[in-house]
């Protein structure tokens, strides 16, 4: 996957405008119970999206 980004006033922005190049979460299991699938999210976030958003900002 290619991701493309501008800089301004040192914040990183995705471009062009209005796509995103993040990951996406997964989409909620409507068979699990609240919490089973707010920790599913939040274990996504932790093993997905966080390691994804330091890599991209090159923040350790």
């Amino acid at each position: 996957m290619t991701t493309l980004w501008r800089v301004d006033r040192g914040t990183l922005h995705p471009w062009p405008l209005r796509q995103r190049w993040a990951p996406r979460p997964p989409k909620a299991d409507p068979g699990l119970h609240s919490e089973e699938r707010r920790a599913r999210r939040e274990r996504w976030y932790a093993e997905v999206y966080w390691p994804w958003k330091r890599a991209v900002t090159g923040c350790l």
